[in-house]
């Protein structure tokens, strides 16, 4: 649960351990509007394989397009470096952390512009007043 419905346009991800097997390789995301998944509101699944040997740096996934209008995400592991000859994975998969990068609305991105300019338009009728 995202807390609210938002659109997103990527996925950071943080891997765990330095050439570690049980780090994960392949994982993918899906998006709903509702905790209902698979009743016809789910986003494209998007599927992203993480770089090995990253040791919890920021990896950035970008969707491709803007998902909007989900609270929910699904994601899931697919699979870690078992099979790789370098680190060779276990039975298991760990990772740090997932994060969803927020498109802000367009009203949002308005409003902060029409403060900026209203800002703007002040600080030179303020400042002309000084010169006169």
């Amino acid at each position: 649960d995202l807390g609210a419905l938002n659109s997103f346009d990527g996925v950071a991800f943080w891997n765990r351990g330095l050439f570690n097997g049980n780090s994960v390789r392949n994982f993918s995301v899906t998006f709903s509007g509702d905790s209902t998944f698979g009743n016809g509101d789910d986003s494209s699944t998007f599927s992203f394989e993480a770089a090995v040997g990253v040791n919890q740096d920021q990896q950035d996934f970008l969707l491709g397009t803007v998902v909007s209008s989900v609270q929910f995400a699904r994601v899931e592991i697919t699979s870690n470096w078992i099979d790789d000859p370098g680190p060779g994975g276990g039975d298991r998969t760990n990772f740090s952390e997932f994060q969803f990068n927020v498109v802000p609305e367009a009203s949002t991105q308005l409003l902060v512009a029409v403060v900026g300019m209203m800002f703007l338009m002040f600080r030179l009728h303020r400042r002309q007043g000084r010169t006169e």
